[in-house]
């Protein structure tokens, strides 16, 4: 007797091992739930049911089936036919609603060929005498406080089993382990369906990133354009106007100087009084004529377009030394600068508006200027003594000459950078290429 006890123990443990191994294979197979479901349903059968049905029960839907498998291939026709026209009462007090309902497991180790639930009719009762319940098991599905459904075991009245104590902790752990495979499967499904969903929102909102980003260079490029057609303009006007005031205002005041001369060598030197008016309306003339070129000069110095961009700046810097006292000192390695007619202006005008700088703000008594060409970009490097301007004072809105130009250099793509060291002064370099970056010019709006 102990012998016969000892390998039927033996034996039990070993379908367990078997059972359980197998089971962890299957769950584990497949990233869906009813197919884990399913392929347990079929380890089970026939290693510890003769039939076996899975229940899941879901928010806002009935319960229902997900896997049917039976020992008896013919039966199994049966066993589909039974949970697709009899599903399981959600109000009943025994079977499969009142094990989702209290998490609980219902244990029938003999039963007769009546159904666990009342029939429904007499296809109902006929149905579950032909598949023969002897002994059944109903254990709940449950992960995390929370049932996913219900196993069924059944073993017929054919197979002489009947199920025990220990069976039904198999089935228990073997449902513990369904319900964490399946609840890991719905976790990683919901996990890429929200991967799936943010990656579908970051594309779209890329999109409209980019698209707005498009739109803002497109805006950005129209800008520049409008600002280079707008800077080309006032520098031909002031072309225009500088070239009228010396041409036409000059020779009239000229004309009118040479009048007063002749008025003044035709009178008589006794009329003391007229020669006296006619000296100080002279003095006039030349007065204007001085304010004229002066004028002219600023609107467009005649010597930029004359003798080019070195002469222009040597002219500039001895004008500001003149007029400030600040002593100026130029350097070029050039003999003549690559650039167009567009370029030359720029770098005139940022060297005026830098000089401007110095005589408000700096407080220098010495400015270096530096003119070079490396490779296919010309570089102009403005450098004071004075008290360093500040970071605060360079980001400052209202640094509208800064602004300028940087603008002026943007619209030909070149680089605009400027830093100050407290008490040592201020550097402004900038650079140009030479053959591109510039900005097209729209037609005249």
């Amino acid at each position: 007797m102990e012998i016969n006890t000892d390998i039927t123990l033996r034996k039990r443990v070993e379908r367990t091992q078997r059972l359980l191994a197998e089971a962890g294979q299957v769950l584990e197979a497949s990233l869906d739930p009813t197919t884990r479901l399913a392929n347990l349903a079929q380890v089970v059968v026939p290693l510890l049911a003769d039939w076996c049905v899975v229940h899941i029960t879901e928010a806002g839907q009935p319960i229902h089936p997900v896997a049917v498998a039976h020992a008896d291939p013919q039966k199994l026709a049966l066993a589909d036919d039974l949970q697709r026209r009899y599903p399981p009462d959600p109000d009943a007090l025994r079977g499969v609603a009142q094990v989702l309902r209290t998490g609980q497991p219902e244990f029938y180790p003999e039963t007769s060929d009546e159904p666990l639930v009342s029939p429904r009719d007499a296809e109902h009762l006929e149905l579950t005498r032909s598949l023969g319940l002897k002994s059944v098991m109903i254990v709940p599905l449950v992960t995390r406080g929370h049932t996913l459904g219900a196993l069924t075991l059944v073993v017929s009245a054919e197979s002489g089993r009947h199920y025990t104590e220990a069976d039904l902790a198999l089935a228990e752990e073997l449902a513990r382990r369904a319900a964490l495979a399946v609840d890991n499967a719905r976790l990683y499904a919901e996990a890429q369906q929200l991967n799936a969903e943010l990656e579908e929102r970051v594309l779209q909102r890329t999109a409209q990133l980019l698209a707005a980003n498009t739109q803002l260079e497109n805006s950005r490029v129209q800008l520049l354009r409008l600002a280079h057609y707008e800077q080309a303009a006032r520098e031909e006007e002031r072309t225009r106007l500088a070239r009228e005031i010396h041409d036409e205002l000059g020779q009239d005041l000229t004309g009118l100087k040479m009048d007063l001369a002749w008025l003044q060598k035709h009178t008589r030197p006794k009329r003391k009084d007229l020669l006296q008016k006619f000296k100080a309306m002279s003095d006039l003339v030349d007065t204007a004529i001085q304010s004229t070129r002066r004028i002219a000069t600023q609107l467009r110095p005649g010597i930029l377009d004359d003798l080019g961009l070195l002469a222009a700046m040597e002219w500039q810097l001895q004008e500001f030394e003149k007029r400030t006292g600040i002593r100026c000192k130029f350097s070029s390695s050039l003999e003549e600068v690559a650039l167009d007619a567009d370029g030359i202006t720029v770098l005139f005008r940022i060297l005026q508006e830098t000089l401007t700088n110095v005589a408000r703000h700096a407080g220098a008594t010495q400015v270096e200027v530096f003119l070079d060409q490396a490779q296919d970009t010309v570089s102009l490097r403005v450098q004071d003594n004075g008290r360093g301007i500040t970071e605060s004072e360079v980001a400052g809105l209202k640094s509208f000459g800064l602004l300028g130009m940087r603008e002026r250099v943007t619209l030909r793509s070149g680089d605009f950078h400027i830093q100050g060291t407290p008490g040592q002064g201020t550097t402004v370099v900038i650079r140009l290429p030479l053959n591109q970056g510039r900005v097209a010019t729209p037609e005249a709006p």
